[in-house]
């Protein structure tokens, strides 16, 4: 009994030292696990920031065996790749040997081409040898910030699958310290390759707080500052960041979130050495689990060299926008569509605009006129059709306000941008001068026109004259004899024809002659008289015309030739108006408003006379009327008018102190008022009484090479009282002048004779005698003018026809 207790008793003490060896156990085995569990959560940190890494670098990674199997490849492969080598499982390129840096051509899912530098390490994946290949895009370098965003995100996924299948192998507690160990060993060949990855780059990579401060920098960064990593950690970088660029930077990094956590930008940075350098940054944040800001990383590069080559750029832009701004001719550059690409300030001003206004529109927006619009798609679309430069000569471009010029335009293609270059040349003026210089030449040619006929017009005058001065003398010495009545009249109506002629001869010299006459004591009323009588019988059958005299005291002292010149324009331009549907036109000539008007100017001395032109034909607008006075303005057909004539009237009206104006309105007629200064009572010219002819007795030398004038001279002064001697030579009468020069009280002379002209012979005489009275007569004369023939000592300078009074007075004048 006392043995089973015993036994009992030892039993029982073994079963309690077995339960507490159990317990022990048990402890080691808890705490063996809470230890396991802690190293646990310490590599899902660390797998987690491996995976971040490896997921968010931006260069393209995979880990490859040595059979060119695909173990792991982050997304940044797969954009380059076009393709998911975890899935595909073979490399699609010859494995790269470690060491040896290598560039390939790979073709992107979008179809570009780009090259990619290619870079090997080996390292252990699992328990066996593979490679770590890298693909970095150098063409655009910056893409591998994304791919190190991939691998970090790619990393922590991994970890944590790790940590689930860690989680699921907790029922066996050694399996799970086996996972840990393996785990950690994974992990920190992770963190080795993350951080030889990151400091191989050439990128600048950094991490930094929320206030700052750096926390983490790469190789790369080290070198570009220029000091050692202990420096620059715990430094804070905003301060390196210009004022003016920090209020763009700042609220750029504030505003990241969980949603928007990447951000890129560019600004400067201000050295050690005091440069300023150019940097473009991705900056992202990195949030905790419960939402708060951890820190930022961000991933940069110097980008000064081109930011130097945007400025050189720009301003080569600016200096070449300065050359075409400043050129005068309008520049323009237009696409298929009619649309301006580029304008210079001159073919902005064209069109009344500015030339950024001007960009994106077409010509339809500011030229009224459409069939240029039409033209000018024309000729653009044929430029770049034929891919030829166009030169197209003198045509107009219309402006916003509706004004043509005349342009030349050169366009030429622009074949690589589908583009037209264009370049007007304004050519305005050189047309205009172009065409003044025509019509002074038509004026050349009209004014030798009328010197050839001036010419004409003398030389058939002199002997018309005579011949008249003929009719004239021998009618005169008939109506003396003649005693039948009916014979009478025909004398008389002789006589009045060779008026006529004398007139018409007048009329034509008037008309022909091309010098001033000088100003001389004139009744208009008799100018008047005369343009009418001239004009009547070259009207048509369906004008009428009318002079109306309304006063007597009409004398100024003017230019005849000027002032008929004056009247004969008036009424050949009312004649012209009326041509076509026919009319009537008036001549008034009446005494102007009391008061000497000041339209008249200080040289009326008496008043006004006012001369006035009235039609009834088509009458003329505003605009016209304010231009009829301009020179070379006319509304005649080509070749119908200089558009000089009534530019001429003006210049004479307003030199002989007058004034002109016009009214008219369409369809009603128009009418002229020219007001001329008129002379004192006192000063008016008289006409002389031909019934009372002066007589004499003196003794006359007549010369005159035409043997009827000389002989109807003769009886004409015989009948007058005188003793005549006529004689048909000039030479042969100076042999008797010079025989007996006492002989003779009087010489009248002709001036144009054959082998001594009158003057001649007039000097020749009066150096016999000097003072010896001389009266010279001609037909017509461009060699000597009355003011010569005064200066000579000729004492009156007569113009045939002669009659009998006019001669008679200038005898008794000369003696």
């Amino acid at each position: 009994m006392k043995q089973e207790q015993a036994d009992g008793n030892s039993e029982h003490e073994r079963l309690r030292d077995e339960c507490a060896a159990l317990r022990e156990e048990c402890r080691a085995l808890r705490e063996a696990a809470e230890k396991d569990r802690a190293a646990r959560l310490e590599a899902e940190k660390l797998g987690k920031s491996l995976s971040e890494a490896f997921a968010s670098s931006p260069e393209a990674l995979a880990v490859v065996d040595a059979a060119g199997r695909v173990l792991l490849s982050n997304p940044a492969a797969e954009r380059l790749l076009g393709q998911e080598l975890a899935r595909t499982g073979q490399w699609p390129f010859a494995l790269p040997v470690s060491g040896q840096d290598q560039e390939i051509e790979v073709l992107t899912p979008l179809g570009g081409l780009v090259v990619a530098e290619v870079r090997a390490w080996p390292i252990r994946w699992l328990e066996e040898d593979a490679l770590l290949v890298s693909l970095r895009d150098v063409s655009e370098s910056h893409r591998m910030v994304q791919a190190l965003r991939e691998v970090r995100e790619e990393l922590e996924a991994r970890v944590q699958e790790r940590t689930r299948e860690l989680r699921r192998a907790n029922e066996q507690l050694l399996e799970e310290i086996a996972e840990r160990v393996l785990t950690q060993e994974e992990l920190s060949h992770s963190e080795s390759r993350y951080r030889a990855i990151l400091e191989d780059q050439s990128e600048l990579i950094c991490r930094y707080l929320p206030d700052g401060r750096l926390s983490y920098v790469n190789e790369a960064y080290v070198r570009y500052y220029g000091k050692s990593r202990a420096d620059l950690m715990d430094r804070n970088f905003i301060p390196d960041i210009p004022a003016e660029d920090l209020g763009t930077v700042l609220p750029l990094i504030s505003g990241l979130s969980k949603e928007w956590p990447v951000v890129e930008f560019e600004h400067r940075i201000r050295m050690e050495d005091g440069s300023i350098r150019w940097q473009r940054w991705t900056h992202r944040a990195i949030f905790g689990q419960t939402g708060e800001l951890v820190e930022y990383q961000a991933v940069g590069r110097d980008v000064t060299k081109r930011k130097q080559a945007e400025d050189q750029a720009q301003e080569q832009r600016a200096f070449l926008r300065l050359i075409i701004d400043s050129l005068p001719n309008p520049i323009f550059v237009k696409d298929r569509r009619g649309s301006y690409v580029l304008v210079n300030k001159a073919m902005a001003t064209l069109y009344g605009q500015s030339p950024d206004e001007m960009i994106g529109r077409v010509g339809a927006d500011f030229n009224p006129d459409g069939e240029e619009i039409e033209r000018f798609r024309r000729e653009d679309a044929d430029v770049l059709d034929r891919g030829t430069i166009l030169y197209i000569p003198q045509k107009t471009i219309t402006d916003s306000t509706g004004k043509k010029r005349w342009y030349t335009k050169t366009k030429v293609p622009l074949v690589e941008r589908d583009l037209v270059l264009g370049v007007a040349v304004d050519v305005t003026d050189l047309l205009e001068a172009e065409m003044e210089r025509l019509r002074l030449e038509k004026r050349m040619r009209q004014t030798q026109k009328m010197q050839a006929l001036g010419t004409l017009a003398g030389g058939i005058a002199h002997d018309f004259n005579n011949m008249i001065y003929a009719i004239l003398g021998f009618t005169d010495l008939s109506l003396r004899r003649a005693e039948d009545g009916k014979l009478r009249d025909y004398l008389e109506q002789i006589k009045s024809a060779g008026l006529r002629a004398s007139e018409l001869v007048r009329q034509i010299l008037t008309f022909s002659r091309q010098t001033d006459q000088g100003r001389t004591k004139m009744r208009v009323s008799l100018l008047c008289k005369e343009i009418t009588k001239m004009l009547t019988p070259t009207l048509p059958a369906n004008v009428e015309v009318e002079l109306k005299i309304e006063t007597d005291r009409d004398t100024i002292l003017g230019d005849p030739i000027q002032i008929h010149q004056v009247l004969l324009n008036l009424c050949t331009n009312s004649v012209h108006a009326m041509r076509e549907r026919g009319g009537y036109m008036e001549i008034v000539l009446r005494d102007g408003p009391d008061g000497s008007p000041p339209a008249c100017g200080e040289e009326a001395q008496d008043g006004c006379i006012e001369l006035l032109v009235s039609d009834t034909g088509v009458g003329m607008d505003q605009a016209t009327m304010e231009r009829i006075f301009d020179p070379f303005f006319t509304t005649k057909a080509q070749g119908e008018g200089t558009g000089m004539g009534l530019s001429v009237v003006h210049g004479i009206v307003e030199a002989h102190g007058g004034t002109i104006r016009v009214e008219s309105q369409p369809g009603h007629g128009s009418t002229f008022l020219v007001r001329l200064p008129r002379l004192r009572a006192e000063e008016e010219c008289g006409s002389p009484d031909d019934s009372d002819i002066p007589r004499g007795c003196e003794r006359i030398l007549f010369v005159d090479d035409e043997n009827l004038l000389a002989q109807m001279a003769g009886e004409m002064l015989a009948h007058l009282g005188y003793a005549v001697t006529s004689m048909t030579s000039a030479a042969e009468a100076l042999e008797l002048f010079k025989t007996a020069p006492d002989s003779f009280d009087l010489v009248i002379t002709d001036q144009t004779m054959p082998g001594m002209t009158g003057a001649e012979f007039a000097r020749a005489v009066m150096a016999v005698r000097p003072g010896m009275p001389v009266i010279l007569i001609t037909g017509f004369s461009e060699k000597l003018s009355e003011e010569e023939a005064w200066r000579m000592g000729i004492k009156s300078f007569l113009l045939k026809p002669v009659s009998e009074s006019q001669l008679a007075r200038a005898i008794r004048e000369a003696l």
